[in-house]
């Protein structure tokens, strides 16, 4: 098409289409957790028995296995509400973002800060979660700096558990972009007064976040119908639009 635009078109743009919560994002929060959650608790839990907050004689799968009862439940729910949390963070408009940015920019902008919403809400969960798990191992700490190990600790643990969760969560969505529209005169309208109600438009569609190998393009030209006035399916001019 060009540069050129069709006769008798008036050209208009337009920023990105309303974007839709991501789908499952509980569930995937939740399934994410089960492989990431239990572990990294453990972990830490197990780095700091070393440092002197917790038994230092507990083996790892020993702190896996209590871990696992005394927080397991409670870190699933934990990682699917961030989860969820992320995706509707992902689905808000940005603030300060330009309402003709490229869709790329745009998707980033809205991942980025589903991240580090779903890290910060995590890195409080994370605290709370650590005490939890630590509780059941014996040897805590006696000191107020070995107390304040836990929760420390765990803000770093979730800070990182909760990125990861918001990472798979906002991934394989995509945004659309309405650019360089043209609404057209129905053609038909000079001969039939009654198909004066029929709009014509030309849009260019931009698509970012597309995974490469689907088959989709990226940018795409489409025709637009409708009909204003004649909004009955068994209308003549509903027919001819």
């Amino acid at each position: 098409m060009g540069d050129s635009k069709p006769g008798n078109a008036s050209a208009r743009s337009s920023g990105v289409l309303q974007v839709q919560k991501p789908r499952w994002a509980f569930w995937k929060g939740l399934l994410t957790g089960a492989a990431i959650e239990i572990p990294l608790i453990a972990a830490t839990v197990w780095l700091l028995a070393r440092l002197g907050a917790g038994n230092p004689e507990a083996p790892l799968m020993h702190i896996l296995r209590l871990t696992a009862v005394f927080a397991g439940v409670a870190a699933l729910l934990t990682a699917g509400g961030i989860g969820r949390l992320a995706a509707y963070a992902f689905a808000e408009e940005p603030r300060g973002q330009p309402s003709e940015a490229a869709p790329g920019a745009d998707l980033a902008a809205r991942r980025r800060r589903a991240i580090g919403r779903a890290a910060r809400a995590h890195a409080v969960a994370g605290a709370g979660l650590v005490i939890i798990a630590a509780i059941p191992q014996g040897h805590l700490p006696e000191t107020t700096a070995g107390w304040l190990a836990l929760p420390a600790a765990g803000l770093a643990y979730g800070a990182l558990a909760g990125a990861i969760i918001g990472v798979v969560c906002t991934s394989q969505t995509s945004l659309v972009q309405l650019a360089d529209v043209w609404s057209l005169a129905y053609p038909g309208a000079a001969r039939d007064p009654r198909d004066a109600g029929c709009d014509l438009a030309i849009a260019r569609v931009t698509f970012a976040g597309i995974p490469s190998g689907t088959g989709l393009a990226k940018d795409t030209v489409v025709l637009l119908t409708t009909s204003a006035t004649n909004d009955r399916e068994d209308s003549p001019a509903a027919s001819r639009c």
